[in-house]
């Protein structure tokens, strides 16, 4: 895994995800498209990384979560 840290927050770039024994097989159903340096590339939904954070049980994963939990409570369907 990687941590950065750009202009817009935290950026983990994550080989092997917590949470997804099959993989990012299991993860691309439910991805979204984000545009990063003009790329399109698939990223893992909320909601997947809501239960990778869950997973992994760090302290700052838990904190994570929290704000994760928060925001799905508060978006708009």
């Amino acid at each position: 895994m990687l941590n950065l840290t750009c202009a817009s927050g935290d950026f983990d770039v994550v080989f092997a995800p917590a949470g997804s024994p099959c993989g990012y097989d299991e993860l691309i159903g439910n991805s979204v498209v984000v545009r990063v340096g003009g790329v399109e590339v698939a990223a893992a939904s909320v909601e997947d990384v809501l239960r990778s954070k869950e997973e992994v049980g760090r302290e700052k994963d838990a904190r994570a979560a929290l704000v994760l939990k928060a925001f799905l409570r508060e978006r708009p369907t």
